[in-house]
């Protein structure tokens, strides 16, 4: 009763405003519901990798996902990674805006009771090395899930997995240099006790860099492992 008065209250004063156009919000979310319609939801895509595919009936996996599959069984990604979404989270990654981070994970939670699968016992975001934590003073990806964790009562491991290479920046490099960038790059610090894990990023170019996190973490025991992001790029972005 409480919670349920505090909210009211919180709603009250402080009435949710789109992020997107700065009109207002529906319900507990800061987007209206024309900027909803809008949004570049991610709806014909492979179901290995998450990349946009032809709209065409039939077609379930990319050219890539049919000659080699990725270490991990599947990936969720919401929308392509296209306006206002581009912008939503550089706002949270490069300006540390919050809100952003709410709406996008409150969204995925909207989107993940939708998918007919079973839940993860575990969310592992990608991590960020020490030397880039201490530059940015957060991690977008753990920011993202908090709110995903906090619908589905899943709990998040900010420990299992580290980066222990500060890498460059994938942003630039083709698909053979972002392999090589990420190459070892993870460790894990202990087997994997949950069989089935969640790796969450907050958008997918190439799929290198959680493809090397899955590859550690099915060498340390997780059996099932999902893909989780709030965007994925398209083959050519």
């Amino acid at each position: 009763m409480i919670n349920q008065w505090l909210k009211i209250i919180h709603k009250t004063f402080y009435p949710p405003n789109c992020l997107v156009c700065g009109g207002p919000g529906r319900d507990d979310l800061d987007l209206c519901v024309p900027c909803a319609a809008s949004l570049p939801y991610n709806r014909f895509c492979c179901r290995l990798c998450a990349v946009r595919l032809p709209d065409q009936p039939g077609a379930d996996l990319c050219g890539k996902c049919s000659l080699k599959k990725p270490h991990y069984d599947s990936a969720y990604s919401m929308f392509e990674y296209l306006e206002p979404v581009r912008y939503l989270i550089r706002s949270l990654k490069f300006n540390s805006n919050y809100a952003s981070a709410r709406l996008l994970g409150l969204l995925m939670a909207e989107h993940l009771r939708s998918v007919d699968a079973p839940l993860p016992e575990l969310i592992i975001p990608v991590p960020l090395h020490p030397n880039r934590f201490k530059q940015r003073g957060f991690n977008q990806s753990i920011e993202l899930a908090r709110p995903i964790s906090n619908t589905f009562g899943i709990p998040i491991s900010l420990s299992v997995c580290i980066r222990r290479r500060d890498t460059a920046p994938q942003v630039g490099l083709i698909s053979a240099q972002r392999r090589k960038n990420v190459k070892n790059a993870f460790a894990t610090t202990r087997p994997v006790v949950k069989k089935h894990v969640a790796i969450f990023d907050d958008v997918i170019t190439t799929g290198c860099t959680v493809n090397e996190i899955a590859r550690r973490l099915r060498q340390s025991g997780a059996e099932i492992i999902d893909v989780w992001s709030i965007a994925r790029a398209s083959l050519t972005g």
